[in-house]
């Protein structure tokens, strides 16, 4: 679905719905979407958006000439959450402070980590969980 469509037909009406209402119709339909273990690192919890994903692999598996977050942060739209399957690894981060500024730029309105996540006090102390402050982080 398209960035546009997401957000003229679908947006509005996501942000009015309790995450146990969706929840409870997603069920319904049968789409199983629930994710345990991963909380909110500061602020709203709650974010609703298109899903732009990345898979981490462990380091020097494949050759990139860049983080994986750029390609996500690129290809995003406005409004869009990036979420990450880091595997719930906690001894190895996969977001930080300098990707997290540029998602803001992008107008990304949330990061979702199954994993660690780094530099969330910097976010903090510098204001930026203020106006992007739906970072979530957890093993899964």
């Amino acid at each position: 679905m398209n960035a546009e469509l997401f957000d003229s037909a679908y947006r509005k009406r996501f942000e009015t719905l309790s995450t146990t209402n969706l929840s409870d119709a997603m069920d319904q339909v049968g789409i199983r979407g629930a994710i345990i273990g991963i909380r909110p690192l500061f602020g709203m919890p709650r974010v609703i958006g298109r899903a732009v994903t990345i898979k981490i692999t462990a380091a020097g598996m494949l050759k990139s000439k860049r983080h994986l977050g750029v390609d996500a942060i690129a290809s995003a739209k406005p409004g869009d959450l990036i979420c990450i399957d880091n595997r719930g690894d906690l001894y190895n981060n996969c977001w930080g402070e300098i990707l997290s500024y540029a998602a803001r730029q992008k107008g990304v309105s949330g990061v979702i980590v199954d994993g660690a996540a780094r530099d969330v006090d910097v976010c903090q102390e510098s204001g930026h969980s203020r106006k992007y402050p739906r970072c979530r982080s957890g093993p899964g």
